[in-house]
């Protein structure tokens, strides 16, 4: 990502995944306003709209958002040992 901000530092929207989840229509907003788009309560009943959608991941577009997965990797931890060893070298938080 270094190499991205230092190309495209205003283009880019940093999203915390675990507030966006916790508080959809408020992090929505913030987003839409950097974007210069305008909140339509469409927006926040997302899952109801009947629209095709052409993708494999149809379930998830239609799906509720889901809260409680930021926290699953952890379940792989111990298989996950020698990446994070790599990545704390590397002076990469996670």
């Amino acid at each position: 990502m270094q190499f991205w901000y230092k190309k495209k530092r205003k283009s880019i929207i940093n999203i915390s995944y675990e507030k966006f989840v916790l508080n959809y229509e408020v992090e929505m907003r913030k987003i839409l306003n950097k974007l210069n788009l305008k909140w339509e309560d469409k927006i926040k009943y997302y899952y109801k709209n009947e629209r095709p959608i052409e993708t494999s991941s149809l379930k998830q577009a239609r799906g509720k958002i889901y809260k409680n997965s930021s926290k699953d990797w952890k379940k792989y931890q111990e298989y996950l040992k020698p990446m994070q060893v790599v990545l704390k070298l590397n002076n990469i938080t996670f």
